[in-house]
């Protein structure tokens, strides 16, 4: 029997709505670990924003951040880091382009966070309060190659923000659900190429290997692992539609609940 591997979203799926992990989906967690199931947490935060939850959970795997853009081992430096960026000339030119239509805009490059103007609500997914922060016109100060591109406009401006991103070779555009707020990101890199690139470093079968999301940009992660399942509260007909659900939701242990069943776990 091979070694297994369990792949997680963090928001809307693991992670309750007060973005908190609940004592039993920590100790679900934890025992697979100590069982030797890889638990990777598959997320479009970045790093800082990610840890936390790795450091409760005490897992020793590789993470995936930024939506499958940057993929390493905090706890193993021998595993090979992967990463894909935006090119920072095409950043600069979007913004000059959309002009104030850009409510915000925010670019980083997983040590440098370049940003318009200060955004509270993106503080709670891409902390920047405490990091190292560049403001100033988004058409001039971003010098280097970015990790990920957040965008706020009106509702009536996101076609044209889209057709703008969208203008430049590989960059694709996502809106945000139920919010105006949309991100790039770049074809073909998404939390599914990640995770094969995991699979292939680490020798893993897709019959050993699960995934759990609750998001249109969980499609490819859940349809490559053997075992795919949507949150019953997923946001996405489209995964529940296409993947089992699990039997409870995100805010009542439904990742931890289908894990302890999976694994015959007696907790």
């Amino acid at each position: 029997m091979g070694r297994k591997l369990v792949a997680i979203d963090l928001d809307g799926t693991l992670l309750e709505s007060s973005l908190t992990i609940s004592p039993y989906s920590e100790k679900v967690i934890r025992a697979l670990e100590k069982e030797g199931v890889i638990v990777v947490l598959a997320s479009g935060r970045p790093y800082r924003a990610i840890r936390p939850y790795y450091e409760q959970l005490g897992l020793t795997s590789p993470v995936i951040c930024y939506n499958g853009a940057m993929v390493f081992n905090p706890k193993d430096r021998s595993f090979p880091l992967y990463g894909k960026t935006f090119k920072a000339e095409d950043l600069r030119d979007i913004a000059k382009k959309m002009g104030e239509k850009l409510l915000s805009f925010m670019a980083e490059t997983g040590e440098i966070i370049y940003m318009d103007q200060p955004d509270s609500y993106l503080d709670h997914f891409f902390p920047w309060k405490t990091e190292h922060c560049l403001f100033g016109d988004m058409g001039e100060i971003i010098q280097e190659d970015c990790y990920t591109a957040v965008f706020h406009c009106r509702n009536e401006d996101a076609p044209l923000l889209q057709k703008v991103v969208e203008s430049h070779p590989d960059m694709k555009f996502r809106h945000w659900t139920a919010n105006c707020y949309s991100e790039a990101y770049v074809e073909h890199i998404h939390k599914g190429s990640a995770l094969s690139y995991i699979m292939d470093v680490m020798g893993l079968r897709r019959e050993d290997c699960y995934g759990f999301g609750d998001s249109d940009n969980d499609y490819e992660m859940l349809e490559l692992v053997g075992h795919g399942y949507a949150i019953q509260n997923s946001k996405s007909e489209f995964l529940k539609q296409r993947f089992p659900t699990t039997e409870k939701g995100n805010n009542h242990d439904g990742v931890a609940l289908m894990l302890a069943k999976l694994f015959r776990l007696s907790i």
